[in-house]
């Protein structure tokens, strides 16, 4: 999740699009590096936010965490998407992060992903279950403007151990806020402009449409449109 913002030094080697469920009986799909992911594809059946361009594999890989008062581990996995300029520069990065296996309805996996401070915190939870969004500014190189990029996290989990984490990654010059640094994007410095107050309340509006869907993606029904009517990132750009 660091490579936004930084030239990448492999080719993607194939055209093939990939158009299918990224895991099969809890385990990842055999795919090359750099294989293209087609807006329909699903992860254990869950939709993914796959409407802005062509997305990428970097990384697919599957992993464990014990349950409140289960008897046994929670399977997850996780993809790590990249889409890149023509310049082969990453603009943006997503890694999705859901459960392979479930367990009873009484049990969940809750915690505080929206304590800390934020540029915006959004906690839509509800008793056991997690709804949160948070949004951070970040920067491969405080001391350079072209590696500040927005952070945006939303974490999702229900019954049955079920959960749904998205990672989103945006260059800041992708969303129309060019030659800005980290420090820009502290508080006070948000509150001392009217600019970066207004763009905060656009990015904070489309965030909070991606995080709805990421609730309804989460269903037990894992509809497959949860995603259709959150518009591309690059809408935020100021006409």
């Amino acid at each position: 999740m660091h490579l936004v913002g930084t030239l990448l030094v492999f080719i993607f080697a194939t055209s093939s699009v990939f158009s299918a469920d990224l895991f099969k009986d809890g385990k990842p799909v055999p795919m090359k590096k750099g294989s293209e992911i087609a807006a329909s594809t699903t992860i254990s059946g869950y939709p993914m936010y796959l409407d802005t361009g062509a997305w990428r594999l970097v990384k697919i890989e599957t992993s464990m965490s014990d349950t409140l008062g289960a008897a046994e581990s929670l399977h997850h996995g996780e993809v790590t998407l990249l889409q890149v300029d023509a310049t082969g520069t990453a603009v943006a990065s997503m890694a999705v992060l859901v459960n392979l296996t479930s367990t009873g309805d009484n049990l969940y996996m809750g915690g505080s992903p929206c304590a800390g401070t934020h540029i915006v915190s959004v906690n839509k939870g509800a008793s056991l279950y997690d709804n949160c969004l948070t949004i951070d500014a970040n920067a491969s190189d405080p001391s350079k403007s072209e590696g500040t990029n927005f952070a945006i996290r939303i974490t999702q989990s229900r019954s049955g151990g079920r959960l749904y984490n998205l990672d989103l990654r945006v260059l800041a010059s992708v969303l129309g806020v060019r030659g800005t640094y980290l420090a820009d994007w502290q508080a006070d410095a948000i509150q001392a402009s009217a600019e970066k107050k207004a763009f905060v309340e656009r990015l904070k509006k489309w965030a909070v449409s991606l995080q709805d869907a990421s609730s309804r993606a989460v269903e037990f029904s894992k509809p497959a449109d949860a995603f259709a009517a959150v518009p591309s990132y690059r809408t935020l750009v100021q006409q």
